[in-house]
């Protein structure tokens, strides 16, 4: 059949589909993908041939594709309710909903879960295949990147395609990262932002110095060195964040540059502003180098003096989000004889501090993670219920949203009781840390350190509310949430030999991937 020049000949359902280049398309291309999927003005044919078409997908803004992270691969999910993904007779993981899920894991009333049947799956559109890794390949988890231990090569880096069966990783996406040299050594995931990789390059899995950084985008299979800050783990000690936090900066409305920023924290963990060291570095990739950005964050830090020493931190754990054009990350500011501060400081693309958040709490709170969805900016506070027996027990955390920007008004969003992730009464915090807030629904992920698996608790749900979505291992290192970003960035491109001559060193008794 011959089509108009700037039509595409396909088939759906048996019909041929022409699309038409033009207002229909144009109108088509600024839904996100999840709004296509819950549109029920646009069939379920029309949406898949869109969808379809060349590059649409990767036009269209992206939602939350899974997880990175390092750790042992089960290749098994375990699912919450005994649910093994039913209902889903077409095979696009909408589990029966008439407008075809979203594939971003958003349904009906917004949340994120890509269901609107209410099934005993808590709403996961990854059903599971014949050997449970819900993968269109038999996995969604894929490996590589950290050496073989005494464990048959079973530990290292994976991936778990969240939307494997509605809307998987396109065939060029690599997400086993093999486009990156096996010359660049160990590979230590450190955090993600907007489609793009953080790895610091080590020399070993204890006691090692860093040598330097790896950023990186799986989609566009880009990688660029990034030279080591100085920084380096005190003798005897594993890195850890009570040493060091490093952040990630791309702003993909901005593809030529990307920041790393770096904090260095004493050996209590603070950030020590009394001394002639910088603790305060930020990389730009438009310069190449690293710069000392201490005086900056000293006269911010001022109002924690205490004993001439400025008592903040800076913890990497809690999490970090994109909005606004800003980087926000969480800060704690202690003061003499006051309550600490607990503040949400935004940097713009120049490492400058553009704004400053206050979030307030009282002492039998904690703060846990930072994160964005929905265009607001979202934080979760642990709170403790039994104060006088045990302080420990009967934790609830809550999920504010700052409804407000300009205003700082916060109001509370849900309350998630302890007692819905561990299914008995008594929850420590130490055994739960929240990894990612979904950017498009009412979904939290947590990883459950007693029992080593990652998890998806749904706020807005009444019953059936967690899924446990896999099994990571008690040894797992890191793990970071993956929204693709498919425009290539000019800060990636490198010449191939300059970044093999930049990441050479003596690799003789490391482990190799």
């Amino acid at each position: 059949m011959e089509t108009k020049q700037g039509e595409m000949e396909t088939v759906a359902s048996g019909l041929p589909l022409p699309i038409p280049e033009g207002p229909f398309f144009d109108v088509l291309s600024r839904l996100s993908i999840k709004d296509l999927h819950r549109s029920t003005a646009l069939s379920r044919e029309w949406r898949d041939v869109f969808i379809n078409f060349p590059d649409s997908r990767k036009n269209l803004p992206q939602t939350l594709q899974g997880f990175f992270y390092i750790g042992y691969d089960y290749k098994r999910h375990v699912h919450g309710g005994g649910n093994d993904g039913d209902s889903d007779d077409e095979g696009d993981g909408a589990c029966g909903d008439d407008d075809g899920g979203d594939g971003s894991g958003t349904d009906e009333d917004g949340d994120g879960s890509g269901n609107s049947n209410g099934n005993s799956s808590g709403g996961s559109d990854r059903d599971e295949d014949e050997d449970g890794s819900g993968n269109r390949d038999g996995s969604s988890y894929y490996g590589g990147h950290v050496g073989n231990r005494d464990d048959g090569g079973n530990y290292g880096f994976h991936f778990l395609d969240l939307l494997a069966k509605s809307m998987p990783v396109p065939d060029d996406t690599d997400t086993e990262l093999s486009f990156v040299p096996d010359h660049v050594g160990i590979m230590d995931l450190l955090c993600s932002c907007n489609g793009l990789l953080l790895f610091g390059c080590t020399e070993g899995s204890e006691n090692y110095h860093s040598l330097g950084y790896i950023v990186c985008n799986p989609a566009t299979k880009q990688w660029v060195t990034v030279p080591s800050s100085g920084w380096v783990v005190p003798d005897d000690e594993e890195r850890d964040e009570e040493f060091e936090s490093t952040f990630l900066f791309f702003d993909p409305a901005v593809p030529s540059r990307y920041l790393l920023i770096q904090f260095w924290h004493d050996e209590d963990g603070f950030l020590n502003f009394s001394g002639d060291e910088g603790v305060v570095h930020i990389y730009s990739s438009e310069t190449g180098e690293w710069s000392n950005r201490s005086s900056e964050w000293k006269q911010f830090a001022k109002e924690g003096e205490q004993d001439n020493r400025y008592l903040v931190t800076v913890k990497s754990r809690l999490g970090s989000c994109f909005l606004n054009g800003m980087l926000h990350f969480l800060v704690e500011r202690s003061r003499p004889n006051k309550n600490d501060d607990v503040l949400i400081v935004a940097v713009d693309g120049e490492g400058r501090i553009c704004r400053v958040i206050h979030w307030k709490l009282d002492m039998f709170t904690e703060a846990v993670f930072i994160g964005q969805s929905q265009g607001r900016l979202h934080c979760i506070s642990a709170y403790f219920i039994d104060k006088d027996k045990d302080w420990r027990d009967r934790m609830i955390m809550h999920v504010h949203v700052l409804q407000d920007y300009d205003a700082e008004n916060w109001i509370k969003k849900f309350g998630i009781w302890g007692g819905e992730l561990s299914g008995r009464e008594e929850c420590r915090i130490e055994d739960y840390e929240v990894v990612a807030i979904h950017p498009d629904g009412n979904f939290v992920y947590f990883v459950d350190h007693r029992k080593g698996e990652l998890i998806q608790h749904h706020m807005s749900r009444q019953y059936e509310k967690v899924l446990r979505l896999c099994t990571l291992g008690h040894n797992y290192r890191a793990v970071t949430p993956y929204v693709p970003c498919f425009s290539r960035s000019s800060a990636l491109e490198t010449d191939e030999a300059l970044q093999k001559t930049l990441c050479e060193f003596d690799l003789d008794g490391l482990w190799s991937r």
